[in-house]
């Protein structure tokens, strides 16, 4: 199921035809370009907008281009709305736990301006916008943000949007609320057509914390550490067993026996160790939630589970404390 959303802004979330068509044709007209009507508009605008410039008007340094384009967009920016179903799925998307951002080639400026305004900057945790070709982008996101491929989907209204996501090996959802008509969405073959955003909810589950799947394990680390809650125990050090279930983000198919590609097992085994001799501790629970949040931090995992096991009741083996993390 879907617990990450990578949203497209123009067309998705926000109406901007209209504004967008204006200044489009303002850059033309300095050029001496004829307007294009908005069904023209649809038939030939595409994304990267860099092809789409070189094809109308070649040879015109795109800086220029741009700089002409976002004066004309300011000045009709008032046309630009959230779509109807915007604000209720945002607020639905947050209820559910999902993690949202923005992925957008509009100009940022104009982006992060229309999302205070309208009151949508709250529900992402980044946006990106800006950016040329989405294709290039989509996979650094979700490598940054520790997204899982098969939990994340990107959103958007272009064809554009749909080669991203198969690009970035993620769901592919397009929407009929934007640019780009039907026929030639699924002409890209995204794996979902929906109407508008408002539907896209009920597709995503809530984000429960899945188990922690077992890439690398670590079974019973020994150490010593200077832990304890009177401090004659934290005096001297006495030896724990840690043990480490490690889930990496790319799970380990077709790693090509290359080691950046998975986690150091005994990097992580060395850090363990170091982070043990760094200070005395009460508690082997606080040991425990540092380990995972190093593990984490320092290491690129999509999830840990940490288990130390504290040799002190004479009537057992031991007391395991157990504390499990996700990015």
């Amino acid at each position: 199921m879907i617990k990450n959303l990578i949203l497209d802004w123009s067309g998705t979330l926000v109406d901007d035809f209209s504004a967008t068509l204006i200044a489009t044709n303002e850059v033309f007209k300095v050029h001496g370009m004829p307007p294009f009507s908005a069904d023209d508009f649809r038939r030939d605008f595409r994304l990267p907008y860099p092809e789409f410039y070189q094809e109308f008007l070649p040879g015109k340094p795109l800086e220029d281009l741009e700089v002409l384009f976002k004066e004309a967009f300011r000045e009709a920016e008032s046309l630009v709305q959230p779509l109807e179903q915007t604000l209720g799925f945002l607020e639905s998307a947050r209820e559910k736990g999902l993690r949202l951002f923005v992925l957008s080639s509009m100009n940022e400026e104009a982006l992060m301006r229309q999302a205070e305004d309208f009151g949508l900057s709250k529900f992402f945790e980044e946006i990106y916008a800006g950016v040329l070709d989405k294709r290039e982008k989509i996979g650094e996101i979700t490598r940054l943000h520790g997204l899982v491929p098969f939990h994340t989907a990107y959103v958007g209204d272009m064809v554009h949007d749909v080669h991203a996501a198969q690009a970035g090996g993620l769901h592919s959802v397009a929407l009929l609320s934007g640019y780009d008509p039907v026929e030639r969405l699924a002409a890209a073959k995204p794996q979902i057509i929906l109407p508008h955003v408002g539907e896209l909810v009920g597709l995503c589950s809530p984000a429960a914390v899945a188990p922690i799947r077992p890439d690398i394990v670590v079974r019973k680390l020994r150490l010593p550490i200077c832990i304890g809650v009177p401090p004659e125990e934290r005096a001297k050090p006495q030896e724990l067993k840690v043990s480490l279930v490690i889930e990496t983000l790319e799970g380990l198919a077709e790693l090509s026996d290359d080691l950046e590609r998975t986690i150091d097992y005994f990097a992580v085994s060395e850090a363990v160790k170091a982070l043990a001799s760094e200070r005395p501790r009460k508690l082997i629970e606080t040991f425990a939630e540092e380990v995972a949040q190093m593990v984490l931090r320092d290491f690129g995992a999509a999830g840990v589970k940490v288990e130390v096991e504290k040799p002190i009741l004479t009537n057992c083996e031991g007391v395991v404390v157990s504390y499990e993390g996700r990015r």
